[in-house]
């Protein structure tokens, strides 16, 4: 199944004076550019790149102390960050490297440095996190459904650095140089914000959160691919599932009574789930489980998961088995419900 989306525009990033190199990897259907590229030279440079603090929705993880329900969410680069860029004369003579954050300074600027042969910067295009890329511009990447993402603590978004898959768009811009400009980063996948509240009267360790979704077929996906020049996103059907899971290393999320604890779980995009009986499941470090029932009406309207965007869930831990409530903003901005768990009946 070939899927083509509109994908949500997070950010343009300013770059500079940037060039890069040949990758050490190429798939059976690359081929060797180095004959295209002998007026360009052979010399060893070291190329920038640098990103403003005002373009915050581009950036890799989440700044969690300024999360708001209807709000943009605040991003930033982590240590380790690395860019992917596809770069060349035009779209068949093209080369990959990669750039890596080297700091942020104190305006928030992220500055990204690549060493390397110089080449024809007409043409580029690129993906976070680095990953295997062809020159034909196809990717593939995978987001684990099982609960192999875990996140360390509580409020803690640097396990998606590894998940939250961005791309720039093919851009031309001969501009006889080494910058590249117009650079814009779009999501390929979405974005769900647990938000654990403790009112138990007892404090909790929670092991795990868990969708499940009651369908006539699994609607979550773990691998997709997708192609830089064509736009083309592709979900795989084989590697499905009913449920997605998000878990807490260690003895769990420690949550006082009281207190309220924030999870992050990134997603690619889902099949259609309206009308689907929809679960929250927490697994508590003593080994029960507690589960509630995501209202229909929530369901109808939130249909499934798209790229670019952002969800978050109202997770209350109680013991006074009250009715689950709900509410629902603007998808892009950040919907909001609520899904209280009763620990007495379990």
């Amino acid at each position: 199944m070939v899927l083509r989306y509109r994908l949500f525009l997070w950010g343009i990033c300013g770059f500079s004076l940037i060039s890069c190199s040949e990758p050490d990897n190429l798939t059976d259907n690359d081929f060797d550019n180095e004959e295209n590229e002998e007026n360009v030279g052979d010399k060893d440079v070291r190329i920038f790149m640098s990103v403003p603090s005002i373009f915050t929705e581009s950036r890799a993880s989440i700044s969690e102390e300024l999360v708001e329900p209807g709000k943009p969410l605040p991003l930033r680069w982590d240590d380790g960050d690395r860019i992917r860029m596809l770069v060349g004369e035009d779209s068949i003579n093209m080369s990959v490297c990669d750039f890596e954050l080297k700091d942020i300074d104190n305006s928030g600027t992220a500055h990204f440095e690549y060493s390397g042969r110089n080449i024809f910067t007409d043409y580029y295009c690129g993906v976070y996190p680095a990953t295997d890329i062809s020159l034909s511009g196809s990717f593939a990447f995978s987001v684990p459904l099982d609960g192999s993402i875990s996140q360390s603590a509580d409020d803690d978004s640097r396990h998606l650095s590894n998940y939250r898959v961005m791309f720039t768009p093919y851009i031309e811009n001969k501009s006889a140089d080494n910058e590249l400009a117009n650079v814009t980063f779009k999501h390929l996948t979405s974005l769900v914000v647990f938000n654990i509240e403790n009112n138990s009267g007892k404090d909790l360790f929670v092991k795990s959160i868990k969708l499940k979704a009651e369908c006539a077929k699994p609607v979550f996906h773990s691998k997709a691919s997708f192609n830089l020049f064509t736009s083309e996103y592709f979900l795989s059907e084989t590697d499905m599932s009913d449920s997605f899971k998000l878990s807490f290393s260690g003895d769990g999320l420690n949550l006082k009574d009281g207190v309220i604890g924030r999870g992050y779980m990134p997603l690619i995009p889902s099949d259609n789930f309206d009308g689907a009986t929809v679960l929250i499941e927490a697994e508590l470090a003593d080994g029960k489980i507690v589960k509630s029932i995501v209202p229909s009406s929530v369901i109808d309207e939130l249909k499934n998961f798209q790229a670019g965007t952002y969800f978050m869930m109202n997770i209350i831990f109680n013991n006074e088995g009250i009715t689950v409530g709900s509410e629902f903003e603007s998808w892009e901005d950040g919907g909001a419900i609520e899904v209280p768990l009763n620990l007495v009946s379990g």
